[in-house]
């Protein structure tokens, strides 16, 4: 008959940034930006975080502080659209499947 086999999975509560400093930046991008993350697992390196300013990828400079409950990310915004309104912002784990 056929074989069963298992794999491990964990359900993760969901990301949520606490805060962003600063709040605004210029329409040409570029400025550095400190999001305080809640919920996002411990991670190993800045590629596997994932930043997104709107539909605008933004890059991932440097990993502040990472535990349990709490990671702070130093990230350069994207170019953006000039105009009144929030922007959504939004951080995510990269994840690679891992065949075994």
């Amino acid at each position: 008959t056929g074989q069963s086999q298992t794999a491990q999975f964990t359900f993760l509560d969901e990301v949520r940034i606490s805060s962003a400093e600063p709040s605004f930046g210029p329409v040409t991008g570029g400025n550095t930006v400190m999001l305080t993350v809640q919920n996002f697992p411990v991670i190993a390196a800045l590629e596997q975080a994932m930043v997104m300013f709107g539909g605008m990828e933004a890059s991932v400079r440097g990993l502040i502080s990472s535990d349990s409950t709490e990671t702070v990310l130093e990230v350069v915004a994207p170019r953006g659209f000039a105009g009144p309104g929030k922007l959504p912002v939004s951080v995510a784990p990269r994840f690679e499947m891992i065949d075994e």
